[in-house]
């Protein structure tokens, strides 16, 4: 059995470890994900359903470093959950990898492609393969978010003086 080397842990000044959220409906499917995430050292927070998906992502998306998504759902699709993630400035950056059974159709994969997923896995899906995939987002996405804050450090440094504390004229 492969597996994948554990992410490493953040060094001060860097943003503190991101959870993976896992959508599915399936709670043995949840499982299995989790375990897998586990396995490398990644934290995974699950929601059975669109609705408690968003209501996470919404709650904390700074603390998420990516989404593994089911497509089929029931209330809510995988593709209804994407494009409102899509449709939300403070989530849309935050990478999601669709799951599918493997009997969807190639359209099914293109369709959740086309609208914003980064990646998409099969069902039954390979633990190792979904662990690498992750931790690659979750590392990236990481980087992404030590990168603004020090971007924001910066204009915040160029745009007030630093003895005085008050604004600088632009």
């Amino acid at each position: 059995m492969a597996s994948v080397a554990p992410s490493s842990r953040p060094s001060p000044g860097s943003p503190p470890a991101l959870a993976v959220l896992v959508v599915d409906d399936d709670a043995a499917n949840r499982l299995l994900a989790v375990r897998w995430l586990d396995r490398v050292g990644i934290a995974a927070v699950e929601a059975e359903n669109g609705e408690d998906a968003l209501r996470v992502l919404r709650d904390a998306p700074q603390t998420i470093g990516a989404v593994i998504l089911d497509v089929v759902m029931p209330a809510m699709t995988g593709y209804d959950v994407l494009e409102r993630i899509q449709e939300d400035a403070a989530l849309r950056d935050i990478p999601v990898v669709i799951l599918t059974a493997h009997v969807q159709q190639e359209s099914d994969v293109l369709q959740g492609l086309r609208s914003g997923a980064v990646d998409h896995l099969a069902k039954p899906f390979r633990g190792p393969i979904l662990a690498a995939k992750i931790q690659s987002l979750v590392e990236r996405r990481s980087r992404q978010l030590l990168l603004e804050e020090r971007l924001r450090a910066a204009e915040a440094q160029a745009t007030t003086d630093f003895m005085t504390e008050l604004g600088n004229r632009r």
